[in-house]
């Protein structure tokens, strides 16, 4: 005769426990959450500017905005985090969005820079001496040639149709 042990019951499941209110606690509390958050926020903008700053540097000091810019999508992704339990949250992590953003930005202009990174030395190089405004037309001509495209001042604004060149040349 075996003896079976009655069948357990489990517990019914506990309903998560409620996130706690932003604007809860003592204004103490809410000031300090607001500091963790601050502190974070101005590096994030203070990091953007130098990045910004950096990206107008001649090679090989251009490459110092890709170091900042991964700081500053780091120092984002840590004031997104902070900013969960303060009331107006959507306006910090907005600011952290477009900083992050900018950071990017910069650091896949700087990038593209770098991948043709002879042709970006010959134009920084050229543009240093080029002193008039003819030189430095020719400056950015020889650039563009290099990388292989038509510079703006060669396409220009596409003419606009005349109206009676819009009739056949059979008529």
């Amino acid at each position: 005769m075996s003896h079976s042990a009655p069948p357990q019951q489990s517990a019914p499941p506990q309903p998560p426990a409620p996130r706690p209110n932003p604007s809860s606690g003592t204004p103490e509390e809410q000031l300090e959450r607001y500091r963790r958050v601050r502190t974070p926020l101005l590096w994030l903008m203070g990091v953007l500017l130098l990045t910004y700053l950096s990206s107008s540097l001649v090679l090989p000091w251009k490459g110092l905005t890709l170091l900042l810019a991964a700081i500053g999508i780091g120092l984002g992704v840590l004031v997104i985090a902070r900013s969960g339990r303060i009331v107006s949250k959507w306006v910090v992590r907005a600011a952290a969005v477009f900083a992050m953003l900018g950071c990017a930005m910069f650091a896949l202009v700087v990038t593209a820079q770098m991948v043709f990174w002879s042709a970006t030395a010959e134009h920084e190089s050229c543009m240093a001496g080029a002193l008039t405004d003819r030189a430095r037309v020719a400056c950015e001509n020889a650039y563009f040639s290099e990388l292989g495209v038509s510079s703006p001042a060669e396409s220009g604004p596409t003419p606009a149709p005349s109206p009676e060149g819009s009739t056949s040349p059979e008529d």
